[in-house]
């Protein structure tokens, strides 16, 4: 099967939560001031999934099919609980360390000899920039919205990041390097370029965009066309493929909330209530191009 036929055929990935071993109880709930400690692992993967899902605002399932997810420490006791999340990209192979390196010893002593980083096979015909050509708007996107345009036969964007009523149903372009960094270095984690889930770059012609002049939601650096516009006008893709990544961290925190009964009294038991953010550092993603079309 050639790369084309192979990569434009969608690629399903469950939810993958390997838990440190060292994490042998933990409690999710607490009675008269005590954590209620659970050993049910199942209850920590389901709870996990539930908070990780409600963080990527639903999109676990596009998350998980760019990373494995490790739980490795939970921490906290009678304040907030902290579960502490590392997110590694999915395939490759681990980087070993070059002894010119100047991190070299470090990475001996530390690292087992590894560099921390993955590296992915490199496209042939692998390209460092897209050319930019002034005939041409360039999109870029996720590998959902790709396979929107595959299914429905148009281009359009769902409009996310419009800016209010002023921008509705506009489906923005630029240069090629501005949409190579939106496919990828500007997209939220859930959707960053991966292996089987590459971020995608079109081109249509300039004839089918308006500009700022047309339209007074359009800035002065974009193009952009109002409503969808058939697939048959695109004029060239790109996929933006990883050829090295390194883990991302996550923490998750958690308040204890006192949890009511049927008549809305107070039983004083509490639940750990909805996580928000701690510390987190995405993880990385270098990238090559493949013309496509």
């Amino acid at each position: 099967m050639n790369f084309k036929r192979w990569i434009l055929n969608e690629v399903s990935s469950g939810f993958e939560l390997n838990i440190n071993p060292q994490i042998q109880s933990f409690a999710l709930q607490m009675k008269s001031g005590n954590p209620i400690k659970e050993t049910d692992l199942s209850k920590l993967h389901s709870f996990s999934k539930q908070a990780l899902n409600r963080y990527f605002s639903g999109e676990l399932s596009n998350a998980s099919a760019r990373y494995s997810f490790h739980l490795k420490n939970i921490r906290g006791d009678y304040g907030e609980i902290v579960f502490e999340f590392e997110l590694t990209p999915k395939g490759g192979r681990p980087e070993a360390s070059d002894p010119d390196s100047h991190m070299h010893d470090f990475n001996v002593q530390h690292r087992g000899g590894m560099t921390g980083y993955n590296v992915h096979k490199t496209p042939e015909d692998a390209l460092d920039e897209i050319p930019d050509d002034p005939r041409l708007g360039f999109r870029g996107m996720s590998w959902e919205e790709w396979q929107y345009i595959r299914k429905n036969g148009h281009i359009q964007s769902k409009g996310d990041y419009n800016l209010g009523t002023i921008q509705e149903k506009l489906t923005f372009y630029g240069s090629a390097d501005t949409a190579v960094h939106y496919s990828s270095g500007f997209a939220a984690m859930a959707f960053k370029a991966s292996q089987k889930r590459p971020s995608v770059v079109i081109a249509v012609s300039r004839d089918h965009l308006k500009d700022h002049t047309d339209h007074p939601g359009i800035p002065a650096s974009e193009l952009a066309h109002i409503g969808p516009l058939s697939s048959r006008e695109i004029a060239g893709v790109w996929f933006i493929l990883p050829v090295k990544s390194k883990m991302g961290k996550l923490d998750l925190m958690f308040s204890w909330v006192p949890e009511k009964g049927k008549d809305g009294e107070y039983t004083g038991n509490y639940a750990l209530g909805k996580q928000r953010e701690g510390s987190r550092s995405s993880p990385s993603v270098g990238a090559a191009i493949k013309k496509v079309i």
